[in-house]
């Protein structure tokens, strides 16, 4: 504060009135720069509310700091950095800021996926190998590394191939137990971030090896298989995955006989049209149908005798 004696005097009046003349201009001389630098308006709300800001500038100039100096006590003293804050790109961007990891282009890496079982079962002709040939494709495309195996029993198509009822074919690794796969795949397993199995009902190693590989190899495992026989009986090990899968997918056909009287109904079963009774009977569409609940308990009943599966649970099925 000034002193009274200098307050009353006509010699301390015309200084207030010197300094609040210089104050106003160095306001004219600091708002043009200052605008341009923060890119505001005259007009702008923002600009409206700078004038204390300001002062604490003038006072730093009246001290004959320069111009850079009297900014930068203008940027110290101001309480809302984000109302007066220059373009991002005025900006110095730091090693390790926001600004700057977000303006440097990310390197281009391979997550790994979230490790789990994934399930397409349904009857015969539901679409469950074109399922996992696309999910296969889909997990390709984000760049995941995926091995596909299918039982060395299916050898309907090709030995070498998962190949679908409609051709589409992907080479594969055949083996007659997962536990086999692994060895023939040797150094490249860790190295596959999925494994798609085709067939998996005729796997007898299939909870084992699944439940190891998402639990404690972090792998994904995405399996198509049949949950059911021709006698609508467990097949193989598919249903005891069940309670520790991610996702389970129950796939419909449609019924061959429906179809017959132009109707288009799901298909839930299989129903084996040729005289077999074992379980583990590979075969297309000369061996089985797929079938609505209807035609399935119709038919079954048409079977003779000698054609019944015994109750054993251990014939009868698809493949």
């Amino acid at each position: 504060m000034l002193p009274r004696a200098l307050c009353t005097s006509g010699a301390g009046c015309s200084s207030l009135r010197a300094a609040a003349a210089s104050r106003s201009r160095l306001h004219k001389t600091l708002a043009t720069p200052v605008r341009r630098l923060l890119g505001l308006g005259s007009g702008s709300s923002a600009w409206a509310g700078g004038s204390d800001r300001l002062g604490v500038a003038a006072a730093a100039a009246q001290q004959r700091r320069p111009i850079a100096s009297a900014l930068e006590a203008l940027a110290e003293a101001d309480s809302t950095p984000e109302a007066l804050q220059p373009p991002p790109s005025a900006q110095p961007q730091h090693p390790g800021s926001y600004l700057h990891l977000a303006a440097q282009p990310r390197p281009l890496t391979v997550e790994h996926p979230h490790p789990g079982i994934e399930i397409f079962m349904g009857p015969m002709f539901a679409g469950k190998t074109t399922a996992l040939l696309r999910r296969v494709a889909e997990l390709e495309a984000r760049g995941f590394s995926v091995a596909v195996v299918k039982s060395s029993k299916d050898d309907r198509y090709c030995n070498a191939s998962v190949v679908t009822h409609n051709g589409l074919k992907r080479p594969c690794f055949a083996a007659p137990t997962l536990r086999a796969f692994r060895e023939a795949a040797g150094a490249d397993y860790p190295s596959f971030h999925v494994i798609a199995v085709d067939e998996a009902q005729f796997f007898p190693d299939l909870h084992d090896f699944c439940s190891h590989a998402a639990d404690h190899e972090h792998k994904r495992v995405v399996l198509a298989g049949l949950d059911g026989d021709f006698q609508r009986k467990r097949f193989g090990q598919v249903l005891d995955l069940l309670p520790m899968a991610d996702s389970v997918v129950k796939l419909t056909a449609h019924c061959k006989f429906c179809k017959q009287e132009h109707k288009q109904v799901p298909a839930l079963f299989s129903l084996r049209i040729a005289a077999d009774s074992r379980q583990e009977l590979v075969g297309g569409a000369d061996t089985y149908a797929p079938v609505c609940r209807r035609h399935y308990v119709q038919l079954s009943q048409l079977r003779q005798p000698d054609e019944q599966p015994d109750s054993s649970g251990s014939s009868g099925g698809t493949a």
